[in-house]
């Protein structure tokens, strides 16, 4: 198996796997970011992960991570462009037939902040898996936000997947999937206290 093709499966196999918007399988070994933006990721610094990976090289890992944190601090037509470039045939409207879920699903976000919510809904019909977490999360945002048009336009919405001139479909949860497993950053300890747990929370031996 190619090396494209092991990244591609890695990804894959994390929407499968994720029950939170972070959440992905691990990443073939000697595919990684760099510590420093992984922690970046980790302790929820997207705008500086933002601008660290504008100075890496532009493969798929680096992309990917730099559309969802785009999409994180409110740079939606450039996630828009980013998930593009990496879901679509070059000059076609066609996906790309190694285009995975999480990539799908990343456009789909993208496309659906940019207040596009009938091609977000296009991009998702494209997924293998339809139960994945991340997409029953857009289609409730827009199922939720079209229960609110008027008589017209949600009919209109409902025939013809028409949205109205500048509508905003709000959501509320995170937006964009990375394609690596990021583990919450560990509670910083505060001054005069133990970083332990408590003594309720720990489980000897015994009590397993």
């Amino acid at each position: 198996m190619s090396k494209s093709n092991t990244l591609s499966h890695a990804i894959t196999s994390a929407i499968r796997a994720a029950h939170q918007p972070d959440s992905a399988a691990a990443l073939p070994q000697g595919v990684r970011l760099p510590s420093p933006i992984f922690n970046q990721i980790r302790s929820g610094d997207y705008t500086a992960a933002y601008h660290s990976l504008r100075t890496l090289p532009p493969n798929h890992l680096h992309r990917s991570c730099l559309g969802v944190c785009a999409l994180r601090i409110g740079k939606t037509d450039e996630a828009i462009q980013i998930f593009r470039g990496l879901s679509l045939s070059p000059g076609t409207t066609m996906v790309r037939s190694d285009a995975d879920d999480v990539l799908l699903i990343n456009y789909a976000t993208a496309l659906l902040l940019g207040n596009l919510p009938s091609g977000a809904l296009d991009v998702l019909g494209e997924i293998k898996d339809r139960d994945a977490p991340a997409a029953v999360q857009v289609r409730s945002a827009i199922n939720q936000w079209a229960s609110g048009l008027s008589f017209w336009r949600r009919w209109d919405w409902k025939l013809n997947h028409i949205e109205p001139p500048n509508c905003v479909v709000p959501i509320d949860f995170a937006p964009g999937i990375f394609p690596l497993a990021v583990p919450p950053s560990p509670p910083r300890p505060v001054a005069g206290t133990s970083s332990a747990p408590h003594a309720q929370d720990q489980i000897t031996l015994s009590d397993r």
